[in-house]
């Protein structure tokens, strides 16, 4: 299960991002950040079960970075991070809202350095959703991650229908568990 805040005085449109994440992102939750720390919010996901925190951060009131954590017992460990230089709702697009249950991640429109680190978020970010029975995926789900101009682009479609925001990322940085904290994967 997934928890999605924001940083603790967010914008309209952060919180617009976030509503339309937490439609979009299977078995995900939004919550009001308030006053609360990142140590209330550990708790918080231990108590309900929760095992990912996905922060959006205000940046001159835009969405400017999505901070992704892991829950380690009552501990927040953070994953990594995106830089992001620019976000469509759904709204304005004018598409519907998806409603994930089981997606599969598609990166073959990706070609640019930072795919495969954007690809491994996703599939982090996913690990906190139990698939079906047979742990199958929703062939018909599909989060894409595609680059264009040296930017990577994360949509959404289900049943080949654009659906869901479109988020482009100018910087991701992964952060490994095993390794020391002065050894982290960034793509720029």
């Amino acid at each position: 299960m997934i928890i999605i805040t924001s940083s603790h005085r967010p914008s309209r449109r952060v919180r617009s991002l976030i509503n339309d994440l937490a439609r979009t992102l299977p078995r995900a939750s939004r919550i009001n950040r308030g006053k609360k720390s990142l140590e209330d919010l550990g708790n918080i996901m231990w108590l309900e079960g929760y095992k990912i925190l996905i922060i959006v951060n205000t940046r001159k009131a835009n969405p400017g970075r999505v901070d992704i954590y892991l829950r380690r017992d009552r501990e927040v460990a953070r994953v990594g991070y995106m830089v992001i230089t620019s976000v469509k709702l759904s709204r304005e697009q004018g598409v519907p809202e998806c409603f994930f249950r089981s997606p599969v991640i598609d990166l073959t429109g990706c070609s640019v350095l930072g795919c495969e680190e954007t690809g491994e978020m996703l599939r982090i970010i996913l690990s906190a959703i139990d698939h079906d029975s047979k742990g199958n995926q929703d062939a018909g789900e599909i989060i894409h991650v595609s680059s264009r101009d040296g930017l990577i682009f994360i949509w959404f479609t289900r049943d080949g229908k654009i659906c869901g925001p479109r988020i482009g990322i100018r910087r991701i940085q992964l952060l490994s568990f095993q390794e020391k904290p002065g050894e982290d994967r960034a793509w720029r």
